[in-house]
């Protein structure tokens, strides 16, 4: 059998155009409509670059070597070959599930319906790996949006009982008894300026650095009809970002959770989970984890984490009415913003060499492998500049994007001019290396993560609410298990949560 690769290779040397290569490629797979997808629609993916030297491909569009055991085709230096680059996946899911999660959602899905079941929808099916898991599974009407016409015509050779319309995956339309789905990919800065606007016109709570999934995860909750299920395959940030609260908040407030599940790998992205809801259905326990909805409502963020067990949110409540916020018994600040509105920039202010006016500067990687540039410190160049002495004072370092590692934080006595990417707290009624003991503690850790989830960065906002045992204002040298009025095993969970 002639690789799938070679094949589009050989079109696209002869026609030149990407998508008459890829669309010949899935003709040639149709008889096999999950390797249409799997491979015709990554194909779609991507876009056609020049080899600046002879390379292999593996089957995953992995560039490797030509002799390499992997390499299932070789690309001359010269010729083109398909790549998926970020200009490439812009709009477009990052790529189609694996066969046995997609296939998984759809039943899991179709399980929690309530009434007949005729009709499915995927809002922005690609190249229709759920359309087809919907087909295989019996469902009679099946339809597919998207707004890429390439992913489209995959998915009409690889699902050709699908009914498929290119349109906006978040535009109103009728009700459908099951939808399900992947997100498609936007890096939230790469959103269009007009979209992003229309995405707030449509939905008024979305703010900040949003992406995509929400709107898109919101968008098909509100096409399903009531007692219909949602099965959607979403990226785990999603269940506990801050911009997506409001969508949580919805979701348990009105909804039944049937299946909370991951993470699972997805190819070429990030982890996601399986979210299945019966919608407007009676809300329940959540599964996995037995919290009841309001539990996860009495949190500001509502993250939907599935490592929380009953018990955790009444603990952390405990830790809360025990201590008063950092931010009333210190200063914490955020770093400079080097670029500033008169034109300066950061060439023109940083060197990499000391000098008689020059203090040392510091980001979040210098600070902590123990290197510095060198600072002409102009406030009048930067944006939100600091004064000397915030800088100059002994104070606490953290670094500001955490991510899911644990709260990375330092002393600093020697007068460290920081950067944005980094929180620094100035003490006033605590000796610094308390905070400092404070805010590396894995159980102040796990607080942060019960209450905004694994992804929570550590802007100012969010330090000046750390909890602060009240005890320890009284007597200092009171260790924090003390001051807590902590047990052995609520230490030990704690410790747990952390360690995730």
């Amino acid at each position: 059998m002639t690789e799938p690769l070679e094949i589009y290779l050989d079109q696209l040397a002869r026609t030149g155009d990407h998508a008459t290569a890829v669309i010949r490629t899935a003709e040639s797979l149709a008889s096999e409509p999950w390797s249409v997808i799997q491979v015709a629609g990554l194909l779609a993916r991507c876009r056609p670059v020049v080899a600046d030297r002879e390379i292999g491909l593996t089957r995953t569009l992995e560039v490797t070597g030509a002799s390499g055991e992997r390499a299932v085709v070789v690309v001359e230096a010269g010729q083109r070959y398909p790549a998926l680059t970020h200009a490439a996946r812009r709009g477009r899911a990052v790529a189609d599930p694996p066969v046995h999660l997609a296939r998984r959602v759809v039943r899991s899905a179709m399980a929690a319906v309530e009434g007949p079941l005729l009709t499915a929808l995927d809002l922005a099916c690609g190249s229709g790996a759920f359309l087809l898991a919907a087909v295989e599974a019996g469902i009679p009407e099946v339809y597919g949006t998207d707004l890429d016409p390439l992913a489209l015509e995959v998915a009409a050779i690889a699902v050709p009982e699908a009914r498929l319309l290119q349109e906006d995956p978040l535009k109103h339309g009728p009700w459908v008894d099951l939808v399900v789905g992947a997100s498609p990919f936007f890096v939230p800065d790469r959103i269009d300026a007009r979209y992003r606007w229309e995405l707030q016109r449509r939905y008024p709570w979305l703010g900040g650095r949003f992406d995509v999934v929400t709107p898109h995860a919101a968008a098909a909750v509100e096409r399903t009809r009531p007692g219909g299920a949602a099965g959607l395959l979403i990226p785990t940030s999603v269940l506990v970002k801050p911009h997506a609260a409001p969508v949580r908040r919805r979701w348990l407030e009105r909804h039944r959770f049937v299946e909370l599940a991951g993470p699972h790998p997805v190819p070429g992205g990030d982890q996601a989970m399986v979210v299945v809801l019966g919608v407007d259905q009676e809300p329940g326990p959540l599964p996995v984890f037995g919290l009841a909805p309001s539990e996860l409502l009495g949190l500001d963020s509502a993250p939907l984490d599935p490592d929380l067990m009953p018990g955790d949110i009444e603990l952390v409540r405990r830790i809360r009415a025990r201590s008063v916020p950092l931010g009333s018994v210190a200063t914490v600040d955020s770093g400079i913003v080097l670029q500033g509105p008169e034109g300066g920039s950061r060439e023109r202010i940083v060197f990499e060499e000391p000098g008689a006016e020059r203090v040392p500067l510091a980001d979040a990687h210098q600070f902590f492998t123990g290197q510095s540039s060198w600072l002409d410190y102009e406030p009048t160049r930067m944006h939100k500049s600091r004064p000397r002495e915030a800088f100059e004072t002994p104070k606490v370092v953290i670094q500001r994007l955490r991510g899911m590692a644990p709260i990375r934080a330092g002393l600093d006595f020697d007068g460290i001019f920081l950067d944005h990417t980094c929180t620094f707290v100035l003490p006033r009624e605590l000796p610094v290396g308390r905070i400092l003991e404070l805010v590396r503690s894995p159980w102040l850790d796990a607080v942060t993560r019960v209450e905004h989830g694994d992804r929570f960065d550590l802007y100012p906002r969010e330090v000046e609410r750390f909890p602060v045992p009240r005890a320890l204002l009284e007597t200092p040298d009171l260790s924090l298990k003390a001051a807590w009025d902590l047990t052995d095993g609520e230490c030990r969970r704690l410790e747990a949560l952390a360690r995730r």
